[in-house]
């Protein structure tokens, strides 16, 4: 086989693979979106959680709907998850940083230790206006 016909073979098998690997599975379905809802059908869903894993879902689904996005209001926050973060606006040329556990904060049973924060969490970042300028889901803690 010549050396340009090898390259010919090789490029076909290259794009059939990339075109093979972006089909879905033989026989598997799509997963399903959820149907967007209200803000306040996300709190609801939020305040009725019982586990962390519940409350991050509930912050997934916002993500995913579009609720949650950047340069969006910090007041959608505020109202899903019980927030006051749009009355703490920082002053003029700076951010402000806040973040929403979804794990209850437990204090040190006494003062010989530190108590810390676990689990998961949204950060986020906002502006003087109210605006969502970046935000992340984390279960790193400092």
């Amino acid at each position: 086989m010549s050396e340009s016909m090898a390259r010919t073979v090789s490029a076909k098998i290259w794009i059939a693979l990339t075109l093979f690997s972006a089909l879905p599975a033989f026989g598997a379905e799509s997963p399903e979106v959820p149907q967007k809802v209200s803000i306040e059908e996300l709190k609801r869903l939020y305040d009725s959680a019982k586990t962390e894993y519940e409350r991050r879902d509930v912050c997934l689904r916002a993500i995913d709907q579009g609720t949650i996005y950047r340069d969006g209001p910090v007041s959608a926050l505020d109202a899903i998850f019980g927030t006051h973060f749009a009355s703490k606006l920082p002053r003029a040329g700076e951010s402000n940083y806040g973040s929403v556990q979804f794990v209850p904060f437990v204090p040190s049973p006494d003062n010989s230790k530190a108590a810390a924060n676990v689990g998961w969490r949204l950060s986020v970042e906002y502006s003087t206006t109210g605006k969502i300028v970046n935000y992340y889901l984390t279960n790193l803690h400092k």
